[in-house]
């Protein structure tokens, strides 16, 4: 950590091949808090507000920077029998998805390897709601929707979104490797 500001005090314990055997307790207050780049990903921690209780983890506000972008994430965390189900939602100026596949792509050495489940099991909705999103070479601006997540798929689905100028809503709908996508412009 290179600088800044924790208060409280915080237990949790996360089984992640029995969710439901979580326990949190306490609150924390962090402020200012700059941590080591991830993958590459410059990160700092503005100011966030957690809180446990029992099974149950709410995330009163966690507003962070990744690289230039800002984030706001808030919502609750409740661990089931398989995963942990989450009812949140992110804001933000910009989401650059190029950036983010750049920093977790694996090279030509790992994709000869079995392919590896992906280790947190997470279920339930979060809310997106972002000036911008940037993938490939296009710019989507004032996006709004979902994205839920099942044990064995994601759906992604924007209600609202414009690309050059022209509405787009869209689903997006991932499940064992294979992936759909629904544009329908207006």
């Amino acid at each position: 950590f290179l600088h800044g500001h924790i208060m409280g005090g915080f237990r949790g314990r996360f089984d992640l091949d029995a969710p439901f055997r979580g326990t949190t307790e306490g609150r924390l207050e962090i402020e200012d808090l700059s941590i080591p780049p991830l993958k590459g990903l410059k990160t700092h921690i503005l100011r966030a507000s957690v809180f446990g209780e029992g099974q149950r983890l709410d995330v009163q506000r966690l507003d962070f920077t990744v690289d230039d972008s800002t984030y706001r994430l808030s919502g609750t965390v409740t661990p089931q029998k398989d995963a942990f189900d989450l009812d949140m939602a992110l804001s933000a100026e910009k989401i650059d998805l190029n950036r983010l596949q750049e920093a977790f792509a694996t090279g030509p050495e790992a994709q000869e390897e079995e392919p590896k489940r992906f280790f947190l099991p997470i279920t339930g909705i979060l809310a997106i709601d972002a000036e911008k999103i940037l993938f490939d070479r296009y710019r989507l601006d004032e996006v709004s929707g979902k994205a839920v997540f099942y044990a064995d798929r994601l759906e992604v689905e924007f209600q609202n979104a414009t690309l050059c100028g022209i509405a787009v809503p869209a689903a997006v709908r991932y499940a064992s490797g294979s992936l759909a996508l629904e544009v329908r412009p207006a």
